[in-house]
């Protein structure tokens, strides 16, 4: 396994070419292996689309989830989500590609790869992401 630091875009280089895709748990985000296995399988029955575990973020106003439909925290069993944060998510090589391929404006104007940039070129693009409800990945910090 190798480190790799999504944030930050060098020259719009592609990530590496790791197929069918990546399966990508931010630092502060806490799963257990069995887990990690079980996110890697599900996302491999449809290897072709995102996927993203729910989780939540714990900031002074009280716990909510981090993904978002329509506008408002996902609830408990929703399968989708149209914004979408990078904690636990799954990314196919092909939607990479075509993300370094037409990147958007705010990505190459500010060269940083943010959850929320990559979100609204997703969902413009290839519309909601599938949310797995059969891990539950915990947010490490308060914030």
């Amino acid at each position: 396994m190798r480190d790799q630091n999504y944030a930050t875009v060098q020259e719009f280089q592609p990530w590496p070419d790791i197929s069918p895709g990546w399966c990508l748990i931010e630092w502060d985000i806490a799963l257990d292996r069995a887990s990690r296995e079980r996110f890697a399988a599900n996302a491999l029955q449809a290897p072709g689309r995102v996927r993203v575990a729910p989780y939540l973020l714990y900031p002074p106003a009280g716990a909510r989830q981090v993904h978002r439909w329509q506008g408002r925290p996902i609830s408990d069993g929703d399968l989708l989500a149209d914004a979408f944060g990078f904690g636990c998510i799954y990314l196919p090589q092909p939607v990479l590609s075509d993300l370094w391929a037409d990147p958007p404006q705010r990505l190459t104007r500010t060269g940083v790869l943010t959850d929320t940039v990559f979100s609204d070129w997703h969902r413009q693009r290839y519309g909601p992401v599938e949310v797995d409800w059969t891990v539950s990945p915990q947010h490490v910090h308060g914030d």
